[in-house]
């Protein structure tokens, strides 16, 4: 286990009201000068257990050793694609790409090789890094396409290579003007239709949403990098905003040792999905359930709740010992990618461990609004950042319609998919094909997608999410989508069958069907749930957790 005890930590950090940053030189360059002592990146080997501590200088050397390397090998203005488990090379990589002029493809290693290869032509990309657990997939590709591949792990060698030509006096790249508004990043979104669109973010995109985020989120904590270096979300929130704000992130690279990575290094904070709350959440009543302290916990629950008085730091002091699953320093978790389940966002609220709320996408690199310490509205997913302009277009009613943005995080189009870019970049407006309102304090309240909206034949519009999120209340419901079938409104849906019968002995199904029976007395005709099917498996997700929906059977 990792001693934490002599860590220098920082509690709140004020930014100077003229702090300017707008490329990933800029940012490295400002935590080696204003954190030099505080270890950016941290990780364990997955076979050998050594723990690597990288500290911001050390960072800064080796990203600028391999740019030079790129840069003198001919690697400029090249699409450069990565593919593999989270790993401080692949960051290192992402971060040298951009820094030698080469434009950064991170790609998804869990999908399929024909996906992948048609992506890498998609993107034009030249050269792939990959992991080396993706050898035999990089193989593949390379025979398929004729692309150099590159083993991420042998970039040491690249990175001596660099170090001798700087030696040498080879050091142009390093004085090449950054242009912040080009082209640097492509990521690829298949959202949950499975359309892969490459999102063209620029540096000052990647660079002004973690400026914006944090200075609102104010999410000062140490933390785990537990999402996908290949989903803006990881990148800019769970790393960028690291980077600059003087915060050292571990880098978990297999899910399969998370715990002990938690138990290790001891985060304050972690920027996740629900996914993650639901394993943390299981993983500390199995704890509790182990201990045969299922009663004791429940009995001092109830009594917090008859005392609102009590602080998250008060509940984790009386928590401390079954909440030693996620470390020794929990304290909070930015929430983002999909809908919390309340149960579970209570339920960890009941042990003194926050969770605030936000809304992106990956076209506005990735965040949007987020809700904060002293600033939580339950039912929203935030506040929109400052320095963004937000407007509802064709709103109905209610005031609820289509979610449109400005602000310098948005992205530049869509690579090589002009139509596409036309149909969201609009008078300078991003369209997010999302629908909902926003209130008199600029927080944002979501519906669902415009792209999902049933429409039915007497002109009325439907919100499936809507329904699947009243649907989900029903504990014996793990996953459900609502779509239109055959004129009606169906429920797909997946339930627990391990959730216990109720007093009469039904089956999960008798519950859910009960439970929809009520669900339908609250809602107006139109909306009613007319047919309800039962799955086997789960549905099929993307990698950032997603229910594809044209995976209903």
């Amino acid at each position: 286990m990792a001693d934490i005890s002599k860590r220098k930590l920082y509690g709140k950090h004020e930014l100077l009201a003229d702090f300017e940053c707008s490329n990933f030189r800029e940012a490295a360059q400002y935590r080696a000068e204003h954190f030099p002592d505080v270890a950016l990146f941290t990780y364990t080997d997955q076979d050998t257990g050594e723990r690597t501590v990288v500290m911001p200088r050390e960072f800064q050397e080796q990203y600028e050793a391999l740019s030079v390397c790129l840069f003198e090998n001919g690697c400029v203005g090249k699409h450069l694609a990565v593919m593999g488990d989270n790993s401080y090379q692949f960051m290192l990589l992402i971060q040298s790409a951009l820094c030698s002029r080469n434009t950064a493809v991170p790609l998804d290693k869990s999908l399929d090789t024909d996906t992948l290869g048609m992506l890498l032509q998609k993107s034009d990309s030249s050269v792939l890094f990959y992991g080396r657990n993706y050898g035999e997939k990089a193989a593949a590709l390379k025979e398929k396409l004729g692309i150099e591949v590159y083993e991420l792990e042998e970039l040491g060698k690249l990175v001596s290579e660099g170090q001798k030509l700087i030696e040498a006096g080879k050091t142009d790249c390093l004085s090449q003007e950054i242009d912040n508004d080009a082209p640097s990043v492509i990521m690829f979104t298949s959202g949950t239709t499975g359309n892969h669109k490459g999102v063209m973010l620029s540096q000052r995109n990647i660079v002004s949403a973690a400026i914006m985020d944090n200075r609102q989120c104010k999410f000062f904590y140490d933390g785990l990098l537990v999402l996908p270096l290949h989903h803006a979300y990881g990148l800019t929130c769970a790393v960028m905003i690291y980077m600059m704000f003087g915060k050292t992130v571990h880098i978990n690279q297999n899910m399969r040792h998370m715990f002990r990575d938690l138990q290790a290094e001891s985060p304050e904070g972690l920027v996740c999905v629900p996914l993650h709350h639901e394993v943390f959440y299981n993983a500390v009543w199995k704890g509790i359930r182990s201990a045969g302290r299922e009663e004791e916990i429940r009995a001092k629950i109830e009594e917090n709740r008859r005392h609102p008085e009590l602080t998250d730091a008060k509940k984790r002091e009386m928590f401390r010992d079954v909440l030693g699953v996620l470390g020794s320093r929990m304290k909070a978790l930015s929430s983002g990618g999909a809908p919390l389940n309340m149960e579970i966002y209570n339920g960890l609220r009941d042990l003194g461990i926050e969770i605030y709320q936000g809304y992106g996408i990956t076209e506005c690199s990735p965040i949007v609004s987020c809700n904060f310490e002293g600033g939580v509205r339950t039912e929203s997913v935030g506040r929109v950042l400052e320095g963004m302009e937000i407007r509802i277009d064709d709103p109905d009613k209610d005031k609820v319609g289509e979610i449109c943005l400005k602000g310098p995080n948005v992205m530049l189009g869509y690579y090589k998919d002009e139509e596409a870019t036309r149909e969201v970049l609009q008078d300078g407006w991003f369209h997010t094909g999302d629908i909902g309102y926003i209130d008199e304090d600029n927080y944002i309240y979501l519906s669902g997608r415009k792209k999902n909206l049933i429409i039915l034949a007497n002109g009325e519009n439907v919100v499936p999410e809507e329904l699947e999120a009243k649907i989900v209340l029903c504990r014996a419901v793990k996953e459900v989508v609502v779509f239109e079938k055959n004129k009606r409104i169906t429920a797909q849906i997946f339930a627990d069958e391990e959730y216990p019968a109720g007093k009469e002995g039904k089956s999960p199904e008798d519950i859910i069907r009960g439970h929809i029976v009520k669900v339908n007395q609250s809602l107006p005709n139109f909306k009613q749930i007319g047919a309800v099917e039962f799955r086997r498996t789960p549905f099929v997700r993307n990698s950032g957790g997603k229910i594809l929906r044209n995976s209903v059977e």
